[in-house]
């Protein structure tokens, strides 16, 4: 069973099996329905969705389909889209058997990667049509996109207004202070305001790191960076604490159990 609500944390594109997701993912298409608000993200403006679905084209990476009565996941890609398109056009499989089993069942699932997590919709095909002589699927365009979080334990959101920050000091005596949006046990969501000198990797390892702000000082951690992206003019890492110590990880579980209180408090 393809488990929706913890998910490995880079998982393969290829070989993907979906029939199983199908009815969980219709499960938590609605925000206020889903048990799990800590580890499924759905986004449902259309703005956004547009936004990541145009990004995932862009790259031209492949993405996944399947359905009820296809077994294993079929590689394919999406064709461009414009802002202002009501329809979702992907490049039709090319096995036979596979392309009348999905237009059999017409439901399908489809999986893509967005900045190194899985993304996770379901759709119908409507039609078939043609893009620059390739033969195509059409549907409308998503409603919702699921991103499941990478982390294991919940994320809590930092108020701007607390003003929670992740500082270090690279070898050669440059330093990074970046603003944290959100944190678990397990990881920093980050934000810095401007785009830094140096180029940050993927997968790039930061030792000894302090997390200081919002009555607390956590440190020294160690963190590996999972995924970096910009917008707007920031830069924006998600970041694993890697060989925790237990002190250090007590301290966060006090801090994100304040953080959770002080949200409730608002609601």
């Amino acid at each position: 069973m393809f488990n929706l609500f913890y998910l490995p944390r880079r998982p393969a594109i290829t070989g993907w099996q979906g029939t199983s997701i199908l009815q969980a993912a219709k499960e938590v298409s609605q925000p206020e329905d889903d048990e799990f608000p800590s580890l499924i993200e759905t986004i449902t403006e259309r703005r956004k969705i547009v936004h990541v679905l145009r990004t995932v084209t862009a790259s031209r990476q492949p993405v996944m389909i399947s359905s009820p009565h296809l077994h294993n996941g079929i590689q394919t890609r999406l064709m461009p889209i414009s802002p202002d398109s009501d329809y979702l056009r992907i490049r039709q499989v090319a096995n036979y058997s596979a392309h009348h089993t999905l237009l059999a069942d017409r439901h399908f699932n489809l999986l893509m990667e967005h900045k190194e997590s899985p993304l996770l919709c379901s759709l119908r095909i409507l039609d078939t049509t043609y893009d620059n002589g390739a033969p195509c699927y059409v549907a409308s365009m998503p409603e919702w996109l699921m991103l499941p979080q990478m982390r294991a334990t919940q994320r809590v959101k930092v108020p701007v207004s607390l003003e929670l920050t992740l500082k270090y000091l690279f070898e050669k005596h440059e330093s990074i202070e970046a603003n944290i949006v959100d944190l678990s046990e397990d990881g920093v969501g980050l934000v810095i305001p401007h785009l830094p000198l140096r180029r940050i990797r993927i997968d790039e390892e930061w030792h000894k790191a302090m997390i200081s702000g919002a009555g607390a000082r956590i440190g020294p951690v160690d963190l590996s960076l999972r995924h970096v992206h910009h917008e707007a003019g920031t830069q924006h890492f998600g970041a694993m604490f890697i060989n925790l110590a237990e002190p250090a990880r007590q301290q966060l579980r006090r801090l994100s159990l304040r953080l959770q209180s002080r949200t409730a408090k608002k609601v």
